[in-house]
């Protein structure tokens, strides 16, 4: 979905059937940065339960508010199809979109891949905790106020209880002087290897990104940071 700032989205249940018992159906949309990396990608939201067939549930996703909502609120529920309602009916399908609908999606294509980290870096606890300032990413030249991250931690050994924290500074200049380098923020504590976690910035940044690493115990880390600049 790179490259789109809003979607629209129909779950359908046609028909479904249990074993035993009442019959529940779940689901949920699930965002990430590599599609061969299942296990990296996070939740976006979850539809309503359906316990009846047919049924839709119609959702609005907005990049911007990282949020999906159904309608004018944030209700998950399902509107429930006629009984009669069967996979060929197309009367059933939602309305599709009018032309300056159409129109306005076509011109809120946005979205541009970043990566902050270049490649896949790997540290010990004797290596330089920040990235150099000539490899800081300038983001000068992204459009949109809106820059979502994704970290994903491949390997995390340490002693004891031990973990790591990956952190974003950004700076007018490409340098290595710490204090020319603001806390932009922060993504969540990893404590384990194969972990994945998002973190959304709206504000504060500047010309360049570079990240910096803290830790408790840790003795060998791999990590990458990527993102979308919308």
């Amino acid at each position: 979905m790179l490259g789109f700032r809003s979607m629209r989205v129909t779950l359908r249940v046609v028909d479904f059937e249990g074993v035993t018992g009442p019959t529940v159906l779940a689901m949920s949309m699930l965002t990430g940065m590599d599609l061969n990396e299942p296990g990296s990608f996070t939740s976006v939201g979850s539809f309503e339960y359906v316990t009846t067939a047919p049924a839709f549930i119609h959702r609005v996703c907005t990049i911007s508010s990282a949020t999906c909502a159904g309608g004018s609120s944030d209700s998950w529920a399902p509107t429930l199809c006629p009984s009669s309602s069967r996979a060929s009916r197309t009367s059933d399908l939602p309305p599709p979109l009018d032309p300056t609908a159409q129109s306005l999606w076509r011109t809120a294509m946005a979205g541009q891949l970043l990566n902050i980290t270049r490649s896949i870096v790997t540290l010990t606890d004797t290596s330089s905790l920040w990235q150099q300032g000539k490899d800081a990413l300038d983001v000068v030249g992204y459009g949109g106020g809106r820059f979502d991250f994704g970290l994903k931690v491949y390997l995390l050994q340490g002693t004891s209880t031990f973990d790591v924290t990956v952190k974003l500074y950004t700076s007018m200049y490409n340098d290595d002087n710490v204090d020319n380098w603001i806390l932009l923020d922060s993504f969540a504590a990893v404590d384990s290897s194969n972990t994945a976690v998002k973190l959304s910035v709206s504000s504060g940044v500047l010309r360049y990104i570079k990240w910096k690493l803290d830790y408790t115990n840790m003795t060998l880390v791999s990590f990458e940071v990527l993102g979308v600049a919308w």
